[in-house]
């Protein structure tokens, strides 16, 4: 959790510059705040491309195996299933360089622009260790003319597929709007709480070192659904519910989705959401429309699922912005850096 008592929280409007450049986008629009913060994720995330040069994220390259073929996930390529005309039917992401972490890292730096960085759970994506190092080794050396100096946090998301996406964008938006770096570390925080990430399986759920079976539940039989939660806390997908007929009694009057609907929905398992929506309509509710789950997703989960995602809407994502900009806090002398890991 983050303590703002101990955390520069300068008030953003005194420290935004006005662009003089053409964005990065190459549209010009006037009066434009200049961002202090940049995202950085690599290209092995789940997000298109387009949307990633909209915000002005920094995408780093990403070697991987799709089907047994090497193949480089750019700003043209990403997990986004849009970007792959035929999906593969195995993909492996292979590790992040630590040197390539520093370069970039450090550019950014030294051009004055704090650094956040972002990963999946550290069990899932051992680049988050590397980042680790990279930001020892930045911090170790910087000198930087800049007052206050730029600074680099490198966070652990506890969440994965379209959780993880709207977390970064959450992020990205944040910053492009002129956010310091702890403010935006504020955001992600009372983001991650206030949203709640569901997967529907078949039998086959997540592998057992990802996930634990709440309160000693026996383990699925052939046939049955389960309904999975990625806990914030642990960073693993713990088991809500077990049975037969489990997909069709979701939205029932004593079903956990009872009291509303998921703001995103996507599926890599057409058979669970067709019963899924068989049992909307037996409740006499319309039936779900889900996007095809991102293909990091899929990997994690080779059987299929039905993603089921509880967010913040804008609204209120605007309302915690607003009240973070207002929180005025005297700048302390706090090292050159910070680290979050875990659930902020």
């Amino acid at each position: 959790m983050i303590d703002i008592d101990t955390i520069d929280m300068v008030d953003v409007s005194e420290r935004v510059r006005k662009k003089t450049a053409t964005p990065r986008s190459k549209a010009v629009t006037p009066r434009m705040v200049e961002p202090e913060v940049a995202v950085v994720v690599d290209a092995g995330c789940e997000l298109p491309p387009t949307l990633v040069a909209e915000l002005g994220m920094t995408l780093l390259p990403r070697n991987a195996r799709a089907d047994r073929k090497a193949v480089q996930l750019d700003q043209h390529q990403t997990l986004h299933p849009s970007c792959w005309p035929q999906l593969p039917r195995a993909l492996e992401l292979q590790p992040l360089s630590l040197s390539e972490l520093v370069e970039s890292y450090g550019r950014l730096l030294n051009e004055g622009t704090s650094v956040l960085a972002l990963f999946q759970p550290g069990r899932l994506d051992g680049s988050l260790y590397s980042a680790l190092k990279a930001r020892s080794i930045l911090l170790a050396g910087q000198r930087s003319h800049i007052t206050p100096p730029p600074r680099i946090a490198v966070v652990e998301l506890s969440a994965v597929g379209g959780h993880f996406a709207f977390l970064v964008q959450v992020a990205a938006r944040a910053a492009a709007d002129g956010m310091a770096l702890p403010q935006v570390l504020t955001l992600l925080d009372r983001m991650q709480t206030e949203s709640r990430a569901f997967y529907l399986t078949g039998s086959a759920g997540p592998p057992r070192a990802l996930s634990r079976v709440k309160g000693g539940l026996p383990l699925a039989l052939p046939g049955q659904q389960q309904l999975w939660e990625f806990d914030t806390q642990q960073g693993l997908f713990v088991r809500q519910q077990a049975g037969r007929g489990l997909a069709q009694k979701l939205w029932q009057a004593a079903g956990p989705f009872a009291g509303g609907n998921p703001a995103v929905i996507t599926s890599s398992n057409e058979q669970l959401l067709a019963l899924v929506n068989q049992g909307r309509s037996a409740a006499g509710q319309s039936p779900l429309l889900a996007e095809p789950a991102g293909l990091g997703l899929r990997a994690l989960l080779p059987q299929g699922c039905v993603e089921l995602l509880m967010l913040p809407d804008k609204e209120h994502v605007a309302r915690i912005c607003h009240i973070i900009r207002r929180i005025d806090h005297q700048p302390m002398a706090y090292g050159q850096g910070i680290l979050q890991r875990g659930g902020l």
